[in-house]
């Protein structure tokens, strides 16, 4: 029984708060990245892991960048009624890792889900390659590396 409770899909123990669309600050920002680990009531060890990571990866390598919000991490809850607008932009309807990138006005979407998946739980060092690469990019490219 402990063990189907230490992975069960409903931990919230890796969430600090429910998150939702609205919570992401008006910036006054032309250029900045928003990190969506979409999510629902019930989740897979591997739905965990990709946040974990990311969290992770973010926490250690991104620090200065989450500090001044030109990295912003959100984990949504897609199931919340307040979340289904956010959930019908990005057409996700279960788990999802999705990397914003906002720059002047314009957004482009990279949709790592399957990266996730395939990687997070089984090769977390694999993820971080893919992960970082991605973000490494978007930073180049918006002039903040």
């Amino acid at each position: 029984m402990l063990v189907i409770l230490f992975f069960s899909c409903d931990s919230d123990k890796i969430r600090k708060n429910i998150t939702t669309e609205n919570d992401i600050p008006l910036l006054n920002k032309n250029s900045y990245i928003v990190i969506y680990n979409f999510y629902g009531k019930h989740r897979c060890p591997s739905c965990i892991a990709i946040e974990e990571n990311t969290i992770k990866l973010l926490n250690s390598l991104y620090s200065n960048y989450l500090k001044d919000s030109i990295i912003i991490q959100k984990s949504i809850n897609i199931e919340l009624p307040q979340n289904a607008s956010i959930a019908e932009k990005y057409q996700v309807y279960g788990s999802g890792l999705y990397i914003c990138n906002f720059n002047k006005g314009k957004e482009s979407v990279i949709n790592l889900t399957a990266e996730g998946f395939k990687f997070a739980l089984r090769k977390p060092e694999m993820f971080a390659k893919v992960f970082t690469s991605k973000i490494d990019s978007l930073l180049k490219k918006l002039n903040y590396e």
